[in-house]
């Protein structure tokens, strides 16, 4: 599974800052620092909630995960 990552601020403001804009892919273990390891979730929870489907949300950025497919296909 790989994780995206979008900032929930405004595009103008992440310009400026030069943060990306949209959804981009970070590893695992940032998302886990920036949800769980911040104290917005329970330790162990994050990556059920992302397998199943679920968005994860902080407020700073929302996270999602996205299954590998051997076809290419997702």
């Amino acid at each position: 599974m790989k994780i995206m990552k979008r900032w929930n601020e405004h595009p103008d403001i992440l310009k400026e800052q030069g943060l990306e804009i949209g959804w981009f892919e970070v590893s695992i273990e940032t998302c886990l620092e920036f949800t769980e390891g911040s104290g917005y979730y329970v330790k162990g929870s994050v990556l059920g909630l992302l397998e199943e489907g679920f968005p994860v949300h902080t407020p700073a950025a929302t996270y999602k995960g996205e299954k590998y497919s051997c076809t290419g296909e997702e």
